[in-house]
């Protein structure tokens, strides 16, 4: 291949390499977590990627980069929460005012790892493309650690027998789509001494993954993590946490029941 040809044929490659940028500003109000319910699929986000009329998710690199010849079309975003982060100083005995000051910081971290999809081995440097992949397609993109800073302080009076502790539970978004990828191929390159280049076969063979869903940690603009600061109830003799029933005029926080969020044990 003559040198003029191969900057040409690079040329048109670079132009699909680059991926759709989402603006936090641009996303719709009611796709921000604090605006939605909880595990309940919304499909009118913006969408980075778009599927094509055969289903296929398009933007699919010419060239190999982090995301090697993948693409990712987010179809539906919901939200959830994730393990609680309790705070150092918000633990408190009955009789006093429990409190969480201004600008007390936690940080949470991602437990869990990017899915593979169908028909894929799982390896270290496949889970590393696949999480390349996801950032790019996803409202919101995989973070492994966090931190989250309160912006309020936050105060409770307990009555004497009364216990409890402060924590941090981060909002988790869940974002379901195809995944679609095509095969790495070598061409000639005929210049520089180099003898093959590696494309992507986008106008070759696609195979599809759908209902790929993958989690991540909310992050706002800031780069920080969001949720909710919720009191926990807790025996006071044992430490375990208290069940609703066992609670005189109160309960516990809706988000502190979800599932996987509660780090302590629970009091018989």
């Amino acid at each position: 291949m003559s040198l003029s040809k191969s900057l040409l044929f690079f040329s048109v490659l670079a132009s699909t390499f680059a991926s759709p940028l989402l603006s936090l500003e641009s996303r719709a109000a009611e796709c921000y977590p604090q605006n939605m319910a909880t595990d309940v699929t919304d499909g009118n986000c913006p969408h980075k990627n778009t599927l094509d009329k055969s289903g296929n998710c398009q933007n699919i690199p010419g060239i190999p980069g982090n995301a090697g010849c993948t693409s990712y079309c987010e179809l539906t975003l919901s939200k959830g929460f994730g393990q609680e982060v309790p705070f150092a100083q918000g633990w408190c005995q009955g009789g006093t005012t429990c409190g969480v000051a201004l600008a007390q910081s936690v940080t949470t971290t991602q437990t869990w790892t990017i899915s593979i999809g169908s028909g894929m081995s799982s390896t270290a440097d496949l889970s590393k493309l696949l999480t390349s992949t996801f950032n790019i397609g996803a409202s919101y993109s995989i973070s492994k650690s966090l931190s989250y800073t309160t912006t309020v302080s936050h105060s409770k009076d307990l009555a004497a027998g009364v216990c409890g502790y402060w924590t941090f539970v981060p909002y988790v978004m869940n974002s379901c789509g195809t995944l679609t990828e095509v095969a790495t191929k070598e061409m000639a390159a005929g210049y520089y001494d180099t003898d093959e280049v590696s494309y992507c076969d986008t106008r070759g063979a696609k195979t599809n993954t759908p209902n790929w869903c993958n989690k991540s940690i909310y992050k706002d603009d800031k780069g920080k993590a969001d949720g909710e600061v919720l009191f926990v109830y807790v025996d006071c003799n044992s430490g375990a946490v208290l069940s609703n029933s066992q609670i005189t005029g109160d309960t516990q926080p809706a988000a502190y029941l979800y599932p996987g969020v509660s780090t302590g044990p629970s009091a018989q």
